[in-house]
């Protein structure tokens, strides 16, 4: 999975590109970890090119929900497969997936 990411004004915006599974999200997860600081208000992740997300990459999304500690949290572009797992999961209520 490719990952890249920028900071503008205090808002963490994040472009996946691949399959998250349990091979690719501790990637993410680490990454996560590095950027996510008390300074990033906002959280925007891009699933545009997300082509399958796996159980472990809801957890990644839910740990890292839990970590933003009510700063808005995005994600963006999702297909229809990615936003059925969300529904199936009983997640989508937690995410805005636009």
């Amino acid at each position: 999975m490719k990952i890249d990411s920028k900071v503008e004004e205090g808002i963490l915006s994040i472009v996946l590109d691949g399959r998250l599974d349990s091979m690719t999200s501790g990637e993410l997860e680490a990454h996560l970890e590095r950027e996510l600081t008390d300074s990033i208000q906002s959280l925007s992740i891009d699933l545009g090119a997300v082509d399958f997300i796996s159980s472990k990459g809801l957890r990644v999304m839910v740990a890292t929900y839990k970590k933003m500690n009510g700063r808005p949290m995005n994600l963006l572009n999702a297909n229809a497969s990615v936003k059925e797992v969300f529904r199936l999961s009983g997640l989508q209520k937690f995410f805005d997936l636009k």
